[in-house]
């Protein structure tokens, strides 16, 4: 995964391998500060059909949000 940041634009670039992992409902979490912006998390989801990932968030048992 590649992360790059040009003032506000914050472009995540995304492998094959990581595609899969996602398809494998592991999502990807990382650090904002990889992006510059400290104090924020990023969370990366995919579901079919579009609403999947965030009835996945919002049905997740309390405190696995991060």
């Amino acid at each position: 995964m590649l992360i790059l940041r040009e003032g506000n634009l914050v472009t995540i670039s995304l492998s094959r391998r990581n595609i899969a992992l996602l398809l494998e409902t592991n999502p990807i979490r990382f650090d904002g500060a990889e992006a510059g912006l400290p104090g924020v998390t990023f969370r990366i989801m995919v579901g079919e059909p579009e609403p999947a990932p965030r009835a996945a968030y919002c049905l997740a048992p309390a405190g696995t949000h991060a």
